[in-house]
């Protein structure tokens, strides 16, 4: 028998022997006797209370039949009760401690983008077991067994965890089994998997979970983060494409990774998915030097070449190198898409309507912005200015500043304020109306390469030919070179520092030449110097160069000088004023035509202004005009932001300033009192040197 049996035996015989004497007969002893029970029980093992718990309580109830027991008995029962149910909830626990049961051991159905070995390491945490079933909480009951509580209709767990390499956001890799049977990985903001709002939000992907399971879903992905923090493997994460440093070495990130294989895994924000099959590379190197090699001498065409691949270029030559777009314009069915096609099959595959990395300028503008962020050093590409919301206003002009500045709007959100999107890339784009021509804005004109030559030139069937051979080509063959070029910049520093200075030199180069001078002509410069650095780089890997003849920089200098020939606005709109005040010149006083009594009389809408005639020995020097007219006219021909013309006026003093000495300082005004009939008005003076160099 075990002690615990002896010692309720001995106990029982004394009590009882001792009743039979008389002995316990007051309330102490019997108390004391109570004592030595509860004294036996409490020194009990577990092992030894479950083995021997039916017998003891026999002979408490043999002794609760003892006068004056019964109450003292009935104590006794109780406590045995509970220690007995502890004991068995204690022993099933040690049970579920006991086991060992990984992922690899407990499904059959495993997911295949998960390597096995991972699988065999990555253990199932304490109190919850999974199986193709689902996950189940396991819950010791009062009787020793194990009770079973769902907490998912399906297997779902973490595979991975990584840090953002910009944002340093933990965010981990969840793959799930959906209830069609198809397997799911998704990389997830940690802040969503600890939340149970915010995780129901994985049910739009299939994932095995509603608003009544997710506190319980969140217990088991917290549970199993923590069982296999050491196990689950750990890498950097990017959100978005382009240039990364990782442990101090240069890399490049692309939708399948990166292009010197660093350890750093993409992480697509929402709806960006679609975006890794269009820039997905196809064939061999040979197969897209052979496209090139046969459009090596269309310079429209590899000008859009360069354009593509100076997006990654421009970080690499230093601040002064900013974002910019190449813009192909001209008739239609003159080929501007076609080009785009063959220029954008350097980097991904050529095709539109979300198929391939040629979008279209239909989209709006967050799209827009939320692209290029995702793009971040990689050409964006849009066809087509006719379709965009409203091609006619400042919208495709406002994107050209948008993009230089390489910055996204600032916008809110429910948690406060929304990540502002930001890009250092090229544009390029289409349309049968130049970009820079759809407004009056000059700066455009200095962030916008207008390109309007012919891609192919005359339609003849040596070029349709030509066409259809390469767009076969290019479907079978692209995007490789891309990859090669990449990785030659990211894993050559000597490479990089040639860049540089070919940049610099062809800067200094461009700056000496007549034609790219004006206003706006440094930034220009700049714009084509990168373009150039871009394709020497190219050709020095091996990418079919053109004849000296059809030099693409040619084309882009061109482009260049004409564009630079009208981005003077302020010249532009002042040569305009000056055309309709002599059309209107009978309606500025002095310049006006008396009545036939001598007296002179308003015009019909009105005074407009005052201009002198020339005199002998005194020439006009200003033609004045009413400021609201001024600007009203301004509108009228089509300067959207008239104060801004006449701002640039007033910093040339084109306008005739008016200097005032008050208080010791002098003040410039721009409005003078000039006579209109018997009164004197105010008005600003458009200067005859200003007009006549105009």
């Amino acid at each position: 028998m075990s002690k615990l049996v002896e010692s309720f035996d001995a106990a029982v015989q004394r009590i009882l022997a001792a009743a039979a004497a008389g002995d316990l007969q007051s309330a102490g002893d019997k108390a004391a006797a109570a004592a030595q029970l509860r004294d036996a029980l409490a020194s009990a093992g577990n092992a030894d209370l479950l083995a021997v718990c039916e017998e003891a309580e026999a002979q408490l109830q043999q002794l609760g039949r003892r006068a004056g027991w019964n109450r003292r008995v009935a104590s006794l029962s109780k406590m045995l009760a509970e220690r007995v149910r502890a004991a068995r909830i204690e022993e099933a626990r040690a049970e579920m401690r006991g086991r060992e049961d990984t992922i690899l051991s407990s499904l059959a159905d495993m997911p295949g983008s998960v390597d096995t070995s991972l699988l065999m390491r990555l253990k199932v945490p304490y109190g919850y077991r999974i199986d193709d079933t689902g996950v189940w909480q396991v819950m010791a009951t009062t009787e020793g067994a194990q009770d079973l509580g769902r907490v998912a209709t399906a297997p779902i767990f973490v595979i991975g965890a990584s840090s953002d390499i910009h944002s340093q956001d933990t965010i981990l890799t969840v793959v799930w089994k959906t209830a069609y049977g198809d397997w799911v990985k998704r990389h997830v903001d940690r802040g969503v998997v600890c939340d149970a709002r915010s995780l129901v939000k994985l049910s739009r992907a299939g994932a095995p979970v509603t608003s009544s399971t997710s506190a319980e879903l969140v217990k088991w992905l917290a549970a199993f983060e923590n069982e296999n923090g050491e196990v689950i493997p750990r890498r950097y994460a990017c959100s978005r494409l382009g240039w990364v440093t990782v442990d101090g070495k240069l890399d490049f990130v692309l939708p399948e990774g990166t292009v010197l294989n660093s350890p750093v895994e993409v992480v697509s924000p929402p709806g960006m998915d679609s975006m890794a099959s269009q820039w997905a590379p196809k064939g061999t190197l040979e197969g897209c030097f052979q496209v090139f090699e046969k459009l090596r001498n269309k310079p429209v065409v590899m000008a859009a070449a360069y354009t593509v691949l100076a997006a990654p270029m421009l970080p690499l030559l230093g601040q002064q190198a900013r974002g910019f777009i190449v813009d192909f314009s001209g008739v239609y069915e003159s080929g501007k898409t076609t080009l785009l096609l063959m220029a954008m099959s350097l980097c991904g595959r050529p095709a539109e309507n979300g198929l391939g990395c040629v979008y279209g300028w239909d989209n709006k503008r967050v799209w827009m912005e939320m692209t290029a962020g995702y793009l971040h050093n990689l050409p964006f590409c849009l066809n087509d200015t006719r379709n965009a919301p409203h091609p006619r206003d400042r919208s495709c002009i406002d994107w050209a500043y948008q993009l230089e500045l390489g910055e996204g709007k600032g916008r809110g959100a429910v948690e406060g304020v929304r990540q502002t999107q930001s890009w250092w890339l090229t544009g390029l784009s289409s349309g049968e109306m130049a970009l820079a021509e759809m407004g009056q804005a000059g700066g455009a004109r200095t962030r916008v390469i207008s390109v309007k030559e012919s891609p192919f030139g005359a339609k003849t069937r040596a070029n349709e030919k030509l066409i259809d051979e390469c767009m076969a080509l290019i479907e079978q063959h692209h995007g490789v070179f891309f990859r090669y070029y990449l990785r030659t910049l990211a894993g050559s520093a000597e490479w990089r520092d040639a860049c540089r200075q070919y940049y610099r030199n062809a800067i200094e180069r461009m700056r000496t030449m007549k034609s790219l001078r004006g206003g706006g002509a440094i930034r220009m410069t700049r714009h084509i110097a990168a373009l150039e650095t871009a394709g020497w780089a190219a050709h020095q890997m091996g990418l079919p160069a053109p004849d000296p003849e059809f030099d693409p920089v040619a084309v882009l200098i061109r482009s260049t000088q004409v564009s630079l020939g009208k981005a003077d606005i302020a010249t532009e709109a002042l040569s305009s004023i000056h055309a309709w005040a002599g059309g209107e010149a009978h309606r500025f006083w002095g310049r006006h035509s008396p009545g036939h009594d001598g007296m002179a009389r308003p015009p019909n809408g009105g005074w407009l202004g005052a201009w002198a005639h020339d005199r002998e020995g005194e020439p006009w020097r200003w033609i004045g005009v009413f400021e609201h007219r001024l600007e009203s006219q301004l509108k009228a021909m089509g300067y959207d932001q008239p104060a801004e013309v006449i701002d640039r006026w007033k910093e040339r003093e084109w306008l005739v300033p008016n200097r005032k000495v008050i208080g010791g300082k002098t003040e410039s005004r721009w409005t003078w009192p000039t006579r209109v009939g018997h009164a004197n008005l105010p008005m600003v003076r458009l200067a005859r040197a200003a007009i006549e160099e105009a």
